[in-house]
């Protein structure tokens, strides 16, 4: 994955954590930080991001179920 340059980021450490997929909270973890920063929080509390990736893995249980 290619990500954009940013003076404000180290986008080369950001992109090696999806190095290893097999750690799947990691993507549950970068959802929930994503869906906060497009609402325009600049602060998310730990429980936030907690209780977003909680909500988001049991919806792709509840999808795969029905399935």
């Amino acid at each position: 994955m290619q990500l954009p340059k940013s003076e404000q980021l180290i986008i080369a450490s950001l992109s090696r954590l999806f190095d290893n997929k097999a750690e799947c909270y990691k993507l549950f973890w970068f959802q929930a930080i994503l869906n906060h920063v497009c609402k325009g929080q600049q602060e998310i509390r730990f429980e936030e991001l907690i209780d977003d990736m909680i909500a988001n893995a049991w919806y792709m249980v509840k999808v795969a179920e029905r399935k």
